[in-house]
């Protein structure tokens, strides 16, 4: 990773707290995967492929159908409210320590 300090974000805590991953260790994202996939109705990319060059890891992620939602705004309410449902299923999910 380039990255020399530990970012403090919401993503990072999630990764450590309640998945207890290292992000940069991204062979752990194929669990992660299948743990959000059983929770969440959200398209939720299969990891495909698992390499190590040069002494880090890479991943080869399932490219989603569709377009990149670029902004809420003038979306139908259908769009929200999937998307609200699928990070409450997300979000009501007790992990184990």
């Amino acid at each position: 990773s380039k990255i020399n300090e530990e970012p403090n974000n919401d993503f990072w805590w999630g990764c450590k707290n309640l998945f207890g991953i290292n992000p940069r260790n991204v062979h752990h994202l194929e669990a992660v995967h299948t743990l959000l996939q059983e929770h969440t109705n959200l398209p939720i990319p299969a990891i495909l492929e698992k390499h190590i060059l040069n002494g880090r890891e890479f991943v080869v992620a399932e490219k989603l159908v569709g377009n990149t939602v670029q902004s809420f705004i003038g979306q139908p309410d259908s769009i929200l409210f999937s998307l609200g449902k699928g990070l409450a299923e997300i979000h009501t999910f007790k992990a184990v320590p």
